[in-house]
C-alpha cells in the first residue's frame, strides 16, 4: 500500500485564513463604533486554525466633551470559536477570555462617560439589525480576569482613584432559543459587569 500525504487540508485552510485577520479587525471595530458612537481600536488580530482567535489591544474611545482618550481597554480578549462560525450570522462562542480590563469612569459635573455609552448601547440593543449590521452571538462563557476601573473627577485626587476588582464569570449569554445577543448587548453586559 503506497502512502500518501493528506494536504488536502494544508491547502483550502490558509487561503481562507490569510484574509480573516483584517476582516474580523475591521468588522470589530465597525460594530463596535456603531454600537457605542466613539471610535473603537483594534491593534491585532491572529486566527488559530483548531478554533481561537486573539485579539490584541482592544479599546472604547470617549464620548464627545471628556478628557479622557479611553473610556475601556483590553490587552488581550481570546476567543474559543470555530475559524467556520466566524461566518454565520450567529456565532457561537465557546469561552471568551478578557485578561486585565481597564475601564475608566470619568465623572463631570453632571454626566460620566460611561452613562453617555449605556445610553447608546441601549438604545442600539433595542434596535434589530443595528449596531453591528445584524451579527448575533451566544457566549457559553465569559471570564473577565483582574479587571479594574479607574474613577476620575474634578472632586477626586489628581490621579483619580483605582478599584481592583475580583474576577467575573458570567455565562450562558444569548444561549436560550432565540435570544442571541447583539452586539451592543455584549458590550453593555461586559460593562455592566465591571461597573
Amino acid at each position: 500500500m503506497r502512502w500518501v500525504p493528506a494536504t488536502w487540508p494544508a491547502i483550502p485552510f490558509p487561503r481562507v485564513l490569510i484574509p480573516l485577520p483584517p476582516a474580523i479587525r475591521h468588522a470589530v471595530e465597525s460594530m463596535g463604533k456603531e454600537a457605542v458612537g466613539v471610535p473603537v481600536g483594534l491593534d491585532d488580530v491572529r486566527v488559530n486554525i483548531i478554533g481561537g482567535i486573539h485579539l490584541t489591544r482592544f479599546s472604547i474611545g470617549s464620548p464627545t466633551g471628556f478628557r479622557e482618550v479611553r473610556s475601556f481597554r483590553i490587552g488581550r480578549p481570546d476567543a474559543e470559536i470555530s475559524p467556520v462560525g466566524l461566518l454565520d450570522p450567529t456565532m457561537e462562542i465557546q469561552d471568551i477570555l478578557i485578561s486585565e480590563p481597564e475601564i475608566t469612569i470619568e465623572f463631570d459635573r453632571r454626566k460620566s462617560n460611561w452613562g453617555v455609552l449605556m445610553e447608546q448601547l441601549v438604545a442600539k440593543s433595542k434596535k434589530p439589525g443595528e449596531g453591528g449590521g445584524g451579527k448575533q452571538f451566544i457566549i457559553h462563557r465569559l471570564r473577565i480576569s483582574r479587571p479594574t476601573v479607574l474613577f476620575r473627577s474634578p472632586y477626586l485626587p489628581q490621579g483619580g482613584i483605582l478599584l481592583r476588582l475580583r474576577d467575573i464569570e458570567p455565562r450562558e449569554i444569548g444561549s436560550a432559543p432565540g435570544s442571541a445577543a447583539p452586539f451592543p448587548l455584549v458590550l453593555a453586559i461586559v460593562a455592566q459587569a465591571l461597573i
